[in-house]
């Protein structure tokens, strides 16, 4: 026995013929049909483990034949489209593998030949002609007869639009800080943001811009090129309400709909102080208060007046109705006594927290 090297090469193999004779050694009739097997079989493993070759492109491209089993990178500073072929012309299983890198925000295309589509391709899970890619996402697209199924997408091709919240951008995020940005530079977080439907996720910019309960919508920007993001600076988020009565105060029940600050309400008491009533000596215990409202418009700080109702205790005929403070009568009295209301508080109502950065993925 000897050894054998076998050859990168899908070797043309044979059959013994009844006339040949056994014979061994390198060029032997019996080694020939080993041989070729040893071939091919390097030859097959080398192509399961590793591409023919890769293809390296800036800017627009379109699938060519000689492109099989080959690897597609993407290395682009402005937005790019790649066509793919027609999934009919390859046999089952081809596969199509792309990688994009981008200088700063920009999108790689990957449209379908003709009505073709990829299986499961868009956001929301539904079949689409067209899918985009941004910087370090990896696509590979498996040819099925008719249409391309997905083997690997890695990326943020089914989270566009979830809002995340960081020390730092993450990757393929955008900060929700209400500027506008062009459509074609960040596709797939466009067409998102126009599938949460006008007035409902999305507004346009004029009614946007007129107040900062409309913010946290996006906004159609231009109307045609440019889409505003929402602005979520500074505040915080709470599930919306749905019909369940606990949150009845927002100002649109849709995603993005803004919720004014408040305190729940309550009841204040005050202990009567009735040594300092000195004009009331005769009667030292009363009851009945009513305190009232302190009048609206009080400033804060500023003295206001609540107005006490009381029952007297002292001894004689009736005091008429609406009769004065001596404490001779058994009817209630009234006394208007000021009182100081202290500013306090900020500008807010606010839990402790601590800050993140507000971003959503594109």
């Amino acid at each position: 026995m000897i050894d054998y090297t076998a050859l990168d090469e899908f070797t043309d193999t044979q059959i013994y013929d009844l006339s040949d004779l056994v014979k061994g050694g390198d060029l032997g009739a019996s080694n020939i049909p080993i041989k070729a097997l040893l071939d091919r079989s390097l030859y097959l493993l080398n192509r399961l483990v590793s591409y023919e070759g890769i293809v390296l492109q800036p800017a627009d491209y379109t699938y060519d034949v000689a492109d099989k089993r080959k690897l597609f990178v993407f290395n682009l500073s402005t937005n790019a489209t790649f066509n793919l072929p027609d999934v009919a012309s390859l046999r089952v299983g081809s596969i199509v593998p792309i990688n994009c890198y981008t200088t700063g925000i920009k999108a790689l295309t990957i449209q379908c030949n003709g009505t073709q589509k990829i299986k499961g391709g868009n956001f929301d899970g539904t079949d689409t002609s067209v899918m985009y890619m941004h910087n370090n996402e990896k696509l590979s697209l498996v040819a099925a007869g008719d249409h391309w199924e997905i083997d690997k997408a890695d990326g943020n091709f089914f989270t566009v639009g979830e809002s995340v919240y960081s020390r730092r951008i993450v990757g393929n995020c955008v900060g929700t800080n209400g500027t506008t940005f062009n459509r074609a530079d960040m596709p797939r977080l466009s067409a998102y943001a126009l599938s949460l439907g006008i007035n409902q996720g999305i507004i346009s910019d004029v009614i946007w811009l007129t107040d900062n309960i409309n913010k946290g919508f996006f906004s159609t920007g231009d109307g045609a090129t440019t889409l505003r993001l929402p602005d979520e600076r500074g505040l915080f988020l709470r599930a919306l309400d749905q019909g369940r009565g606990f949150d009845t105060s927002r100002i649109n029940e849709y995603p993005g709909g803004f919720a004014n600050d408040s305190n729940k309400k309550h009841n204040h008491t005050e202990t009567p102080d009735t040594a300092a009533d000195a004009n009331n000596a005769v009667n030292t215990s009363r009851s009945n208060y009513d305190f009232g409202n302190i009048p609206n418009g009080v400033p804060e700080g500023k003295p206001g007046l609540i107005r006490r109702s009381y029952k007297t205790g002292g001894v004689g005929n009736p005091t008429p109705a609406g009769g004065d403070d001596t404490g001779r009568g058994f009817e209630p009295a009234f006394r208007e006594t000021p009182v100081n209301i202290p500013f306090d508080g900020g500008p807010q109502s606010q839990p402790k927290n601590i800050g993140l950065l507000n971003q959503i993925r594109y």
